[in-house]
């Protein structure tokens, strides 16, 4: 597997945002992407009940704790470059809103 570039910099309108290391993010999409694999081989394999939960757990771990990393890299990366916009008190949905917005822009 090659590994994409771990620095985030984007360039829009000829104005440049701070850039973010992505590696941590990148390594846990990694690793989700692997536990799917692995589940998929497992259950279609035929594992009993009680293997097929504890598969099953995993893979639901391994995504909530690779989409937590997702949306905080993303208000880290708002807090850097989102012109003073307060980002502090953002619920989850306010926050993936405000992200869409600046995407547009």
């Amino acid at each position: 597997m090659v590994m994409a570039q771990s620095r985030c910099r984007v360039v829009t309108e000829g104005v440049q945002y701070m850039a973010l290391d992505l590696s941590s993010l990148h390594k846990a999409i990694g690793s989700l992407e692997r536990a799917v694999r692995v589940a998929e081989k497992f259950i279609d394999g035929g594992v009993d009940t009680d293997q097929e939960e504890v598969i099953r757990a995993g893979v639901i771990q391994n995504f909530e704790f690779t989409y937590e990393l997702c949306w905080k890299f993303m208000k880290r990366w708002l807090e850097k470059n989102a012109s003073g916009q307060a980002v502090d008190g953002l619920t989850m949905k306010e926050l993936f809103r405000m992200a869409a917005e600046r995407s547009k822009m």
